[in-house]
């Protein structure tokens, strides 16, 4: 009678009620001590992934996320953050940084995940044994995919590849990585106050939730200042 009885009011309960009791934080999501965030205009929430075009569940994620990208309420705002957590990502971390700052990145970002896992025009992979190609992509490399599309030169993405604004900017997302305690890649982070935990997430559709209910969290803190 009693389980009976707390369906009925899980049922009745209102629905921040109902988030409350479906999120679960230290499991499906923990607290950063300090806020870091980065990219999000100013007044928006920003939800950031923390990714690599050479991560395979990046790959399998990147059209999930772009439908979870387009359903973000009117006050949030998305980011890409490109991890390098070994010498191997470093190039694609600042090619992608570099495609940011030249203001390509968002349409030519399932163009590099194509022909990374797909075509294998970026040949990072040996698609017959599944072992990393030797030697490894260049940024030169990336710079000939790049102008393929005709949105930059080879020598003007080079050109911007070494400078100091690309530096930094290398710089900035390695410290945001740090100070969120990114452990993989993908993980989201919510206006660099909470990080999601994906491993005791089941699905795309739970991501997506919970996702709306930590932006509510931020909202709510946020309309108290």
């Amino acid at each position: 009678m009693f389980a009976r009885l707390f369906a009925l009011l899980v049922l009745l309960a209102p629905t921040p009620l109902l988030a409350q009791l479906r999120w679960v934080e230290g499991k499906h999501y923990v607290t950063l001590a300090g806020p870091v965030t980065g990219q999000a205009a100013a007044g928006k929430i920003e939800v950031a992934e923390i990714f690599s075009y050479v991560c395979g569940a990046c790959n399998q994620a990147h059209q999930p996320v772009a439908k979870l990208k387009a359903a973000l309420p009117a006050d949030a705002a998305f980011s890409l953050v490109h991890a390098a957590f070994n010498p191997g990502w470093a190039t694609f971390q600042r090619g992608f940084v570099t495609a940011q700052l030249l203001g390509f990145a968002e349409t030519q970002h399932p163009r590099m995940f194509a022909a990374i896992w797909d075509t294998a025009e970026i040949a990072y992979f040996d698609r017959s044994t599944g072992q990393l190609r030797q030697p490894a992509p260049t940024l030169q490399d990336l710079a000939r995919f790049y102008a393929k599309s005709g949105a930059v030169t080879e020598a003007a993405f080079m050109a911007k590849a070494a400078s100091a604004e690309v530096n930094a900017a290398v710089k900035r997302a390695e410290e945001q990585i740090k100070a969120w305690r990114v452990p993989s890649t993908p993980t989201f982070i919510v206006n660099g106050r909470y990080r999601i935990e994906n491993g005791a997430l089941g699905s795309w559709d739970e991501l997506g939730a919970l996702v709306n209910y930590l932006i509510g969290l931020e909202r709510a803190r946020l309309q108290k200042k």
